[in-house]
């Protein structure tokens, strides 16, 4: 453990929820119980190395209450005070935003990226509701789609070590692709699989009791959105051989899809769904699909074409999600089948290790 004193410094611990075999990356600690400072714990699972700041870029963001009061004692109505990775530690990003323990017990509420220039909401704090970010909003880009964590600590005494656990707000979701059996290939275009009408922009609260978290998803049309899974270049599946479509996870907000309905139920086509006040969900995939003659199921040897799938699911915070696709067809944009429709096996795991299933049709 790499150890450096910073002035008369108590020690805030900072852990990353869920993580086990936790690596001290670095620590601050005096006998001297004054000033407010700051040491980082990472989990050996993560690709995280020691004397880096890995698992958090762009910093964290922490605020302070002295009992019930409204105003805080750290950071402000708005922002918590930035904490950033500096050589070797962690330490106020402004000098002048150093902080001495109180006599009083302080509350801690703690969010991060700090530095985030894709998040256009700023937190705010109430007696009664906790942290809340209104209206946080999912970029469309993949790029721009930050891992938005949170942490609380609600019963630290005074000049004690403090313990922050952050955790995931926000949903992983991967795709992989598969062919039903030897007799079909299909060529999928490059960024060519969508998740249609999916609620970008909601509201998280972190209640003042540190736990029960939610996200309450906006109900208005235009939040809704279409989501790219990006690839590298044009995907060919094919020989019963399952191939990643999108290596970087779509990082998207927690909330309970309803897939279109297609010939199979009560048909509506996907102008009609989209025309509806509460678009439902599917998948567009641009892509070719061909029997092992060489016969085009789908597109042309100089185009592609478009299948349609049902997408449902409940999104979890803190989960990452592997959807299997294994290709048998979809349907067209009329909601009739083309060959057999596409079916599911997602895979549902922690961000870190702990996996479990989840059946999806």
């Amino acid at each position: 453990m790499k150890k450096n004193l910073f002035l008369g410094m108590a020690t805030l611990a900072m852990i990353m929820a869920g993580c086990s075999q936790d690596e001290v990356l670095n620590s601050e600690s005096s006998s001297q119980n004054d000033v407010i400072g700051f040491s980082t714990y990472t989990s050996k699972t993560k690709a995280a190395q020691a004397g880096t700041n890995t698992n958090l870029p762009g910093g964290f963001g922490v605020t302070a209450f002295v009992g019930a009061v409204t105003v805080p004692y750290m950071g402000s109505a708005n922002a918590g005070v930035q904490i950033s990775w500096k050589t070797d530690k962690w330490d106020y990003e402004n000098p002048a935003d150093l902080h001495y323990w109180p006599i009083e017990p302080l509350k801690f509420y703690a969010y991060a990226p700090f530095a985030n220039t894709n998040r256009v909401v700023t937190p705010t704090y109430s007696s009664t509701d906790g942290m809340t970010f209104t209206n946080y909003e999912v970029s469309a880009t993949n790029a721009n789609q930050d891992d938005f964590m949170y942490a609380s600590n609600l019963n630290p005494t005074s000049g004690s070590v403090v313990t922050l656990a952050f955790k995931h707000a926000l949903t992983q979701i991967l795709f992989t692709a598969i062919t039903e059996g030897p007799y079909l290939e299909v060529d999928i275009e490059k960024d060519g699989i969508k998740i249609c009408n999916v609620v970008s922009k909601g509201t998280f609260v972190l209640p003042i009791a540190g736990t029960g978290q939610t996200w309450t998803p906006s109900a208005t049309k235009t939040d809704r959105i279409n989501y790219t899974a990006t690839s590298d270049a044009q995907l060919n599946v094919k020989n019963v051989t399952t191939v990643a479509v999108n290596t970087t996870p779509l990082t998207l907000m927690p909330q309970t899809l309803v897939k279109w309905a297609t010939a199979e139920g009560a048909e509506v086509t996907i102008a009609a769904n989209d025309a509806l006040p509460t678009p439902n969900t599917y998948l567009e995939i641009t892509c070719k699909i061909r029997d092992t003659a060489g016969n085009y199921l789908l597109g042309s040897g100089t185009a592609y074409g478009k299948t349609y799938v049902p997408f449902a699911g409940t999104w979890a915070m803190g989960k990452k999600i592997t959807y299997a696709l294994t290709f048998g067809g979809g349907y067209d944009a009329n909601g009739r089948p083309i060959l057999k429709p596409i079916t599911f096996i997602p895979t549902v795991e922690d961000w870190v290790d702990e996996a479990q299933t989840v059946p999806f049709k």
